[in-house]
């Protein structure tokens, strides 16, 4: 039979402090044995720390508008580049400097009137989608102080949709919701390398060849690797060893007795 609603109060974990003098097995709840990146009210109870610092102060584009989207770009050497939008308008913040972005496309610049952006970062450049707006990139080997269309990039083939959603995943970026069309998810063949292709080898098999010329020092491509369950010494496929890589740096025991990790490169890098 149904029996009477009762109210309980449910302590958050650790709300009444730190307590490190009683054993841990007949603990309350309510105490945390290790305080950890929190602070310490004068109840002493555990508070969150405030989260929020502003980062700047003032900004003449901005004025007094807010900001309605931001995203982050990690660059291949480790660099963060945080892009922002507010006032129809697109910035760079760096340290506690936000500055202006400008367009840098060569042609006629893009007519921003929303600052709702959607972005994603892929292969170093940041994407940005937003309905009713030509999609951008903000690509800091380029310029760090520009943007330009998608459509500008070097090497665009195709056409890309004015989309509302953009994510970056498996080396292409997925967008999704037109003005027309809120249901086809269009994905991007980025992920394509511009200068290099798979062709028919007269050597052996299929291999990677250049098509377009390539400086010296140039990356064209970052291949991800998985390590196999086998050291050297036991990997006895024939065909296998020809595509795997063997990590002959590491002097360990396990390395000496049993021979080096073995890695197997996916994309182009499985081929070359």
């Amino acid at each position: 039979m149904s029996e009477q609603l009762l109210t309980s109060s449910i302590a958050a974990p650790g709300f009444m402090g730190v307590n490190t003098q009683d054993s841990s097995v007949a603990l309350e709840s309510g105490y945390a044995t290790i305080a950890s990146n929190c602070v310490i009210d004068k109840f002493g109870r555990i508070g969150a720390r405030k989260g929020w610092l502003p980062k700047h102060s003032s900004n003449a584009d901005l004025s007094t508008a807010n900001v309605k989207s931001i995203g982050e770009l990690i660059a291949a050497d480790g660099t963060s580049y945080i892009v922002a939008a507010g006032n129809n308008k697109l910035f760079k913040l760096s340290g506690s400097t936000l500055s202006l972005l400008t367009y840098g496309g060569g042609g006629v610049a893009p007519t921003i009137t929303n600052d709702r952006w959607q972005m994603a970062p892929l292969n170093g450049i940041l994407y940005l989608y937003q309905e009713g707006h030509d999609p951008l990139i903000f690509d800091p080997a380029v310029s760090a102080t520009t943007f330009r269309r998608v459509s500008e990039k070097t090497g665009y083939l195709g056409t890309v949709q004015n989309a509302n959603c953009v994510v970056s995943a498996y080396g292409r970026t997925w967008s999704a919701s037109t003005s027309t069309d809120k249901n086809t998810i269009q994905f991007s063949d980025f992920k394509v390398p511009t200068k290099i292709e798979i062709k028919k080898s007269t050597i052996h098999g299929h291999g990677v060849f250049a098509s377009h010329d390539i400086s010296v020092g140039e990356v064209i491509e970052e291949s991800r690797m998985f390590r196999l369950g086998w050291r050297s010494t036991y990997q006895k496929d024939p065909v296998l060893v020809r595509y795997v890589i063997a990590d002959t740096t590491c002097k360990c025991r396990d390395c000496t007795v049993h021979g080096p990790s073995v890695y197997m490169p996916l994309g182009y890098g499985g081929l070359s």
